[in-house]
This record gives C-alpha cells, sequence and structure tokens, in this order.
C-alpha cells in the first residue's frame, strides 16, 4: 500500500472519532484556504527549500542542512489547534 493510500485510510479512520461539527468547519476552513488562492503559492514535493535553523524537542538549534546529511527530510506544517 503507498504511502498516500496509507494516509488516506488514517485520515477516514480519524473522522470517525471527531464530532461532525468539528469536521464540518475544517473541512470548510480548508475550502478557504483553497479559495484564497494560497494554493498557488505552496511548495510542491521536491521543491528546493532554502536552509533554515528550528529548535528540537530538546530546545537545541538544529539546521534544516544537517538534517539533509543525514538522509531525506519530511517538513510537516501544521496549522494550529481546531
Amino acid at each position: 500500500m503507498s504511502l498516500q493510500k496509507k494516509m488516506n485510510a488514517l485520515n477516514e479512520k480519524l473522522l470517525l472519532d471527531i464530532p461532525k461539527e468539528a469536521v464540518a468547519i475544517m473541512h470548510r476552513a480548508t475550502e478557504e484556504l483553497k479559495n484564497s488562492n494560497i494554493m498557488d503559492t505552496i511548495l510542491r514535493p521536491g521543491d528546493k527549500v532554502p536552509e533554515f535553523f528550528l529548535k528540537n524537542a530538546e530546545g537545541n538549534t538544529i539546521s534544516s542542512k544537517s538534517l539533509l546529511e543525514k538522509g531525506k527530510l519530511i517538513i510537516n506544517f501544521y496549522r494550529g489547534k481546531w
């Protein structure tokens, strides 16, 4: 099973545990973002990102370059608490 199919299955399962009103709000917010043309400016798989620095779980600053030296890097952005 591909990663995308696994993620879709997990998403469907998670949505069963979330109140329908909250799901409706999340879907509405997603549509509003799409309609705002934000999709024209997002990074896509394979895009090059400039080096950046973030704090890790221990509060130490690490660079994307140092992580990439260990292998591929996946970045996940959270919009915030729904």
